[in-house]
């Protein structure tokens, strides 16, 4: 499914049994554009009476009316067992039809119906041992959802005399929406058979799931009869009625020749063959990336719907003003077919997983675009939607899970973009043969079923043979990202050529944890730009890693192939000529004003955390807490450029650089300042001799003359006048500490002999005391042959007042 336009916002409370409690935010709904002993991962009432009854298939027998009679009549007839013995009653689900009377072959059976349950006394008890057979007749004006997406259609453009079913509705308790045409059992997990018989007037044709068997013209009606023998849940069951032409096509598929068959009316097929130039491929593709098709035939009927299309099982609706604009060819056409395989081959078994059918398909619409168009184009919409989702995703929905979303964001965009967006990091994680096979397992394993997120991870780890725990535990079942950055990084002369060793740091936006056992890739640059990748596994705040023959010493980057959506939005350029660059990932803007003696490769990470603080900070000055940007690569000698940072602290979702220096600019822009760092080891330094610009009282720019190598943060200046600034500056001069990186003691070294006591203590990379020392000799060794390989910061005082500190590597 995929709601281009829909921008009504719903916002509910509730609460989810067992799994906790939940705070809903807004939903943009479906994207622009068993007993009580076995509950699965979410609660859901209405998948319950799945575990009492089995509905075999349903039999649907209906006259579908025109605009100016926008009436269904006719019956359902229901093939059922009960799963459990003595049962005396079963309920559907029916929404505000006119019940007329319900029988069991001659026999008419009593029944109450209050507009929504639909309850049929048996006339004696079933068991498991017994099938029957009801029929419903009943007729009436179908509903359409409360929220305009959702629900049974007419409408007269073209004159064609539209009448059309989309099965979900945004604002419905629960999502599905067969109930709004045919009694059924309105739930995710039940899955059934169908057969249509569907009359109208003879200029209309109606299309349904499964495969056309009969159609037959008496007098002035029509009649079609549809099979599928392919069992569904009721939210993919579809009818559309209007003066349709058909177009005919055959596609080659690992089972065989399979038919295509494209509804639309005739002055619309031109640009239906046009928008669809590229389908055949795109079923080449999926069926390459996630194994066979299983259905009987491709199908999409048109519909004058402009809120999107809906995934019904081999008969897709989709807006007929999309047709023939490429520009909508993965997120509609694409996206819809791959429904074929996450969410109509397998479902999710509650709203609350919605992401196994949503996210998934739009990761498989990437995958077309990959497909199609390369592997740049797809890091392109990747890397976009990826930069959207950090800027602005916890400003409309908050910080949340992909699994366990609530009623209000069933459609939103952690469970489309988000979804997808995880689904990229765990192909990077596998790797593309073990992600697709392990896909291809669980979507044959599943086939026909539903599944919940902890089965996902099951069958994906059985398929691949990859632990997988931490995977979904830290991305599927967390909110928010980490953030992976390289430290530092020393290069020795090993036995076989240069190693390294590489300090990695982890930070949480929006995450409740750090993330364990991540998957994470080195890329060591040479002066030739020859690259060699290194592959580390991180897990912590900090970890380092001594990696051999690294091949390269003049560059090292850390997630360069984007593989891995952690909190930075970055991208990387080859520098040849002068003039303007637009960074748009990296939210920096370039004048090249010397290219320098060779080409250049500049990478810029915008990173969605804050930066490192101030080693020692007697002014008081205030970095960023929102954002800040490493600028890193191979800079060509004589290269020379300006660079624009821009703020704003406006909160405009969807502005370039909107909400990402509201805490700066709370009430204007007048003290924001740009500073800058070499690298970790370095202080932070105010840059002076900039150019700032304002474009409003909260937005603007600071331009520098020459761009460097480092990192570079806003932050507002600090008070100057503060007491004691000269004693500490001149003290923290006459300290320093070494050797680091240090392996058993490492020696604190004062200038001058000391005339009074100092305390040192050494913090690690969370902020706790792991050694305290009062210091009163000029030189002083210190033991740490109990502290842990990583980072720490060492800080001395007198008197409680910082007066010195410096980060230690401990090897």
């Amino acid at each position: 499914m995929k709601n281009l336009f829909l921008s009504k916002r719903l916002a509910f409370l509730f609460f989810v049994v067992w799994t906790g409690d939940f705070l809903t935010g807004q939903n943009t709904a479906c994207q622009s554009c068993k007993s009580m002993q076995n509950l699965g991962l979410y609660y859901s009432a209405e998948n319950l009476r799945s575990d009492t009854f089995n509905v075999l298939n349903y039999t649907i027998n209906l006259e579908v009316g025109t605009t100016t009679n926008a009436l269904l009549a006719g019956n359902t007839q229901i093939r059922f067992a009960p799963k459990l013995n003595n049962r005396t009653f079963i309920r559907f689900d029916l929404l505000k039809l006119t019940v007329d009377s319900v029988k069991e072959g001659n026999q008419i059976l009593t029944y109450t119906y209050n507009d929504t349950l639909l309850k049929i006394n048996f006339t004696s008890p079933k068991n498991t041992t017994d099938t029957s057979v009801f029929t419903v007749y009943y007729k009436g004006s179908p509903q359409i959802d409360a929220t305009g997406w959702g629900g049974f259609y007419f409408d007269n453009a073209q004159n064609a005399q539209y009448a059309f079913n989309l099965g979900v509705g945004f604002g419905a308790k629960p999502h599905n929406y067969g109930r709004v045409w045919f009694p059924c059992f309105d739930n995710f997990v039940e899955r059934s058979k169908y057969e249509f018989n569907i009359t109208c007037d003879t200029m209309r044709r109606a299309y349904c799931n499964g495969q056309l068997i009969s159609d037959l013209v008496v007098a002035n009606k029509r009649t079609r009869k549809w099979i599928l023998n392919e069992e569904i849940p009721t939210y993919l069951v579809s009818v559309a009625v209007a003066n349709y032409t058909q177009v005919n096509w055959t596609v080659n598929t690992l089972t065989g020749v399979k038919p295509i068959t494209l509804a639309a009316h005739a002055n619309d097929t031109s640009a239906l063959k046009t928008g669809f130039v590229n389908l055949k491929n795109c079923i080449a593709g999926f069926e390459n990336y996630f194994g066979p098709y299983q259905w009987n035939r491709f199908g999409y009927c048109l519909v004058p719907f402009s809120g999107g299309a809906m995934e019904h099982a081999t008969n897709i609706a989709y807006p007929r003003g999309f047709i023939g604009n490429l520009t909508y060819e993965a997120d509609l056409m694409a996206h819809e077919l791959s429904h074929h395989w996450w969410g109509d081959l397998i479902t999710c078994e509650t709203q609350e997983d919605m992401w196994i059918n949503e996210g998934m398909a739009t990761f498989s619409s990437y995958m077309f675009t990959e497909w199609q168009y390369g592997k740049a184009a797809y890091f392109n919409k990747v890397k976009s939607v990826h930069d959207e989702l950090l800027h602005f995703l916890h400003k409309s929905e908050g910080f949340r899970p992909i699994s366990g979303v609530p009623h209000a964001l069933t459609y939103g965009d952690h469970v489309y973009k988000k979804g997808a967006d995880i689904a990229h990091t765990l192909r990077g994680y596998m790797g593309d043969s073990a992600f697709f096979a392990a896909s291809k397992f669980t979507l044959q394993q599943n086939a026909f079923k539903s599944i919940n997120s902890n089965e996902f991870r099951d069958h994906m780890q059985t398929g691949s043979g990859q632990s997988l725990t931490d995977y979904f535990t830290d991305w599927v079942f967390s909110p928010g990202w980490s953030q992976f950055a390289i430290d530092s990084v020393r290069y020795i002369q090993g036995v076989a050529g240069t190693d390294a060793i590489v300090f990695l740091k982890q930070k949480l936006y929006g995450a409740s944890n750090l993330h364990n056992n991540v998957p994470l890739e080195l890329s060591f640059f040479s002066s030739n730009w020859t690259r060699t990748i290194k592959k580390v596994v991180m897990s912590g705040a900090t970890k380092s890693f001594t990696l051999s023959n690294v091949n390269g010493t003049s560059y090292c980057a850390l997630n360069y192939d984007d593989k891995i959506g952690d909190a930075t939005s970055h991208e990387a350029k080859i520098i040849k000529a002068i003039g303007n660059l637009n960074y748009t990932l990296g939210k920096v803007f370039l004048q090249v004003q010397k290219k320098g003696v060779d080409s250049s490769l500049i990478r810029i990470i915008h990173n969605y955390v804050k930066p490192d603080p101030f080693k020692y900070n007697p002014l008081n000055q205030k970095l960023s807490d929102q954002h800040f940007w490493k600028v890193e690569g191979i800079m060509s000698q004589g290269f020379v450029s300006k660079a624009r940072f821009n703020y704003d602290g406006n909160k405009t979702i969807g502005g370039t650089y909107s909400y990402m220096d509201t805490l700066l600019t709370s009430v204007n822009a007048d003290s924001i300042n740009l500073f800058y760092r070499k690298d970790a080891a370095d202080e932070w330094k105010l840059l002076t001799g900039v150019t700032k610009f304002s474009s409003g009282a909260r937005s603007g720019y600071i331009q520098i003359d020459t761009l460097k190598l480092g990192e570079y943060s806003f932050g507002n200046h600090g008070d100057s006048s503060l007491v004691g600034i000269k004693q500490h500056t001149k003290e923290i001069e006459s300290i320093k500490i070494y050797p680091s990186p240090a392996a058993h003691k490492f020696t604190l070294e004062f200038k001058e002999y000391l005339k009074k006591e100092y305390q040192m203590i050494i913090l690690d990379a969370e902020g706790k005391i792991v050694l305290s020392k009062s210091i009163s000799a000029k030189l002083t060794s210190v033991d740490i042959n109990h502290l842990s390989k990583g980072l720490y910061l060492v800080q001395v005082s007198i008197k409680g007042t910082p007066v010195y500190s410096n980060k230690l590597v401990v090897e």
